[in-house]
């Protein structure tokens, strides 16, 4: 309803409540609800394409992505975790840095949890003006990025990036970063 009112920001921070890595969710991995909907003899709802949809208006706005980072990490409309609850001590390694296995990370670093991923293919480090850590793993200042399309490219003319599992045959939407 939000995104009908012309408030994609406001329909984003609803969606990234329950799916806060929508980027890598998109509407070509999953379409269950669809199958359940049509199992059920209802009409079916695309609610992976919705979210794309709402998450690329969002991405298009100056500093879009920006916005939908800190909606990943700050988001007012979650009441029980509005923001990374502080560490807990437990060490966590997540193997496999697919969809389920970043958002599985993402998840357990809002909790709290100090977490490593590793997964088959290399992963390539973002550069320090994108990421905001350094190879040592010591923080950075970096640059907000105004425009997502300065980092986008084709995905037939990609090289691989090291996000792993069907992130990286596009299977997700395509030219945005997750931090």
């Amino acid at each position: 309803m939000l995104k009908t009112q012309g408030l994609p920001i406001g329909a984003l921070a609803i969606i990234a409540v329950e799916n806060p890595m929508v980027a890598g969710t998109g509407h070509r991995i999953c379409n269950d609800c669809m199958k359940a909907c049509i199992f059920q003899k209802q009409e079916p709802v695309n609610i992976p394409q919705a979210e794309t949809r709402t998450l690329k208006d969002v991405l298009e706005l100056p500093f879009g992505f920006e916005i939908y980072s800190l909606l990943t990490r700050w988001n007012p409309m979650d009441i029980a975790r509005p923001y990374p609850r502080a560490a807990t001590g437990r060490k966590v390694l997540v193997v496999g840095l697919g969809p389920a296995g970043y958002t599985l990370a993402h998840h357990l670093l809002s909790e709290g949890h100090t977490v490593v991923g590793i997964d088959g293919l290399k992963i390539e480090p973002l550069p320090e003006s994108l990421a905001g850590v350094r190879l040592d793993g010591s923080r950075t200042g970096f640059e907000p990025l105004r425009d997502v399309q300065s980092i986008t490219e084709p995905l037939d003319q990609r090289v691989l990036a090291g996000f792993g599992g069907v992130a990286e045959y596009g299977i997700t939407c395509a030219g945005t970063r997750t931090t």
